[in-house]
């Protein structure tokens, strides 16, 4: 029996299909949040990366953790932030006083740099606010002391959207192009539909506000505008973003909001998909206020396993503990069109140069050239058993049904996929025109004569494709030694 994707990904398409058959409601977009611009960095550096601490906090709130607890194993995915100069970040529900202390901490940094925002002032702004540092590296968050406290919900927003959406904090009047500076804002009030979907599922944000893999584990309220801006709000976010056109909260009493609500089973059988998630109850879903979520403030229970956070890291092991076993190679799949020369040999030459991962085991191989690998059921199990999909880049392999299926499906099991660009093409629009390829120079393979592309592969610029993978596979088997003996959910 194959391993299926642990939570349905919906994407805002598939969210305002829903949506248009089924009963919405009247709600009002309110709230006040410090707002950051990212500029264009021009570090060759690639995205920020931050953790959101909605779900730390949600597992915090809970009082069943010890007051021991330092860092968090991160299963999912970061918040992505754009560094082109096209995204601001925003800190929700933010009072006056604490508006002035984050401006306060900005300046200081500014100050500190000459006057100027580096990568590393912006990491180190935000893990000063929010109390949480992230590495890329181990994909974890550590808790640091030296912070003032912000525990809004973070995130980021294209400068379109957000001039859109908001207006001055003193004197409501819309915003212009100069406003888009570091600041204090209120979103504009706006009446929106809005409903809840019961359940936990991912929600997949566009590639315009970085592509980040959203994660509720306990449901979440649907907000969609006019324009068919699409929005999710935690159900511990929503008094803070959005209230009935009075100005009531959405809560009617605790554990109960007066939304329409469905279950994320509704979605999927309106997707056509009940083969691939059995138990579906039949017919259309009818919408009910009574259908509680969780109590987001209540004392919840901490799930066997959360989407985000491995909860058996969550606690510091004494020096003393007994040694973890070892774990297995790391699952490693490479997906290529089969009958393409030029991908294929340069599948061959990926094989050639990391022979000795596998002939160490370190790395079990396979790819769509593996032997009984024809079919599309057998590429997902494949890809089922790996922890990183490379994926081989060229336009004929980016323009077939099969890449847009398998891609989808790598992303939603939780595998780190690769791009690995093979031939010249174009990724936008497609599952991982967010993701950095390999050869970081961008320069397909293809058009490398045979000693740049030994380079490209054994070299240490950018850093090389080979040392990349190792870098991956380490931190992939560092991740399954921390969780040799559990069941890891992915």
């Amino acid at each position: 029996m194959t391993d299926l994707p642990t939570s349905p990904l919906l994407d805002d398409d598939v969210l305002k299909s829903f949506a248009a058959t089924r009963q919405t409601k009247e709600v009002l977009a309110v709230g006040k949040r410090f707002v950051v611009p990212i500029p264009d960095l021009q570090d060759g550096g690639g995205p920020l990366k931050l953790a959101n601490p909605k779900e730390l906090d949600m597992v915090v709130r809970s009082g069943s953790l010890p007051d021991t607890l330092k860092g968090v194993t991160l299963e999912g995915f970061p918040q992505i932030i754009p560094t082109d100069g096209t995204n601001v970040v925003i800190i929700n529900n933010v009072t006056p006083r604490q508006a002035r202390a984050i401006q306060g901490l900005y300046d200081d940094i500014v100050a500190e740099n000459g006057g100027k925002i580096t990568r590393q002032g912006m990491l180190e702004f935000f893990q000063t606010a929010t109390g949480i540092s992230y590495d890329e590296l181990t994909n974890s968050v550590q808790l640091i002391k030296d912070n003032i406290g912000i525990h809004g919900d973070v995130y980021n927003q294209p400068i379109a959207t957000f001039l859109d959406r908001h207006v001055n904090v003193s004197t409501g009047a819309p915003l212009v192009a100069s406003d888009v500076q570091v600041g204090y804002f209120e979103k504009k009030p706006s009446v929106t539909r809005g409903f809840f979907i019961n359940g936990k599922f991912r929600h997949q944000v566009g590639p315009e506000a970085g592509g980040t893999v959203q994660h509720f584990d306990n449901g979440a309220m649907v907000a969609i505008g006019s324009d068919g801006r699409v929005s999710l709000i935690h159900p511990n976010d929503v008094d803070v973003c959005y209230r009935n056109p009075d100005k009531s909260s959405l809560w009617k009493e605790p554990g109960k909001i007066g939304l329409p609500t469905y279950n994320v089973e509704d979605v999927l059988h309106d997707l056509h998909i009940a083969a691939e998630a059995p138990g579906l109850p039949a017919g259309p879903p009818v919408p009910s206020e009574n259908i509680a979520p969780p109590n987001p403030y209540g004392n919840l229970p901490i799930p066997p396993q959360l989407p985000r956070f491995n909860v058996s890291n969550t606690t510091v092991i004494p020096e003393s503990a007994p040694p973890v076993p070892a774990a297995g190679p790391v699952g490693f799949h490479v997906l290529t069109l089969r009958d393409d020369p030029i991908d294929r040999q340069n599948v061959e030459e990926l094989r050639k140069h990391i022979i000795t991962l596998i002939r160490n085991k370190q790395i079990a191989f396979s790819s769509s050239n593996s032997p009984g690998m024809e079919t599309v059921e057998k590429e997902k199990e494949a890809i089922n058993k790996a922890k990183i999909v490379m994926v081989v880049v060229s336009s004929n392999y980016v323009a077939s049904k099969e890449f847009v299926e398998l891609v989808n499906y790598a992303q939603a099991a939780g595998k780190r996929v690769v791009p690995l660009i093979s031939q010249p093409t174009t990724l936008k629009d497609t599952p991982i025109d967010n993701l950095m390829g390999l050869p970081r120079s961008g320069q397909a393979l293809s058009n490398m004569s045979q000693a740049q592309k030994d380079l490209a592969f054994a070299g240490d610029d950018k850093p090389g494709i080979v040392k990349e993978i190792i870098r991956l596979v380490e931190i992939e088997a560092a991740g399954s030694q921390q969780n040799a003996g559990s069941s890891r959910y992915r």
